[in-house]
């Protein structure tokens, strides 16, 4: 059987172009499609980053504001800790004198009275007045069983008065077995504080 094509050529190569027209057209569709579900996904996650920055930042913002916390207290901590060395430093200074002022007042007999007590770098120094050599005896005799107290010996004895009565004036000199720290300038007390309290 003989087929006659009644369509021209023209008809046909509409025909062609429509169907790649669509073809075309089809492909733009799916490559839309598929940039916009792309586009889509990506804003997603660059939504999702954008959102673990924000984040990171207010962790890495609390972790600052943190690190300046901590080392804001271990300053307050050393300088709460220089402190007590400090106060340390005047109590262990304040117990040897106090000791020494103990053994002195202990060590003192009824009739012997000081008039000076004076330590610097040479020692110990008691000055005063008794009623006679045995009893100036019998006080370094007492001080220098004093556990505070070592290289007791009686610099001047000598007979003088005191309004009008004979009495012996002597000097002692004595070294303390356990020195008082040192105190530095910021550790001693400030004179002028204790005269407005």
């Amino acid at each position: 059987m003989i087929k006659i094509n009644l369509m021209g050529e023209s008809a046909k190569s509409r025909l062609r172009a429509q169907r790649e027209v669509r073809l075309v057209v089809y492909a733009v569709l799916a490559i839309l499609g598929i940039t916009t579900a792309a586009r889509l996904g990506i804003s997603g996650h660059i939504a999702e980053l954008a959102q673990k920055q924000d984040g990171a930042s207010y962790e890495v913002a609390f972790l600052r504001t943190l690190a300046n916390q901590v080392r804001t207290m271990a300053k307050q901590n050393q300088q709460s800790a220089e402190k007590l060395a400090v106060l340390e430093n005047l109590l262990k200074a304040k117990r040897a004198t106090l000791g020494v002022l103990d053994s002195v007042a202990t060590s003192i007999p009824e009739q012997a009275w000081l008039t000076e007590f004076r330590e610097g770098d040479e020692g110990i120094k008691l000055s005063g007045m008794a009623r006679d050599g045995e009893t100036i005896s019998n006080f370094a005799r007492a001080l220098a069983k004093s556990p505070e107290l070592s290289g007791v010996k009686i610099e001047v004895a000598k007979q003088g008065t005191h309004e009008g009565l004979k009495l012996q004036e002597f000097s002692i000199r004595a070294q303390r077995v356990n020195r008082a720290p040192i105190l530095s300038k910021s550790e001693k007390p400030n004179s002028k504080a204790k005269e407005s309290k």
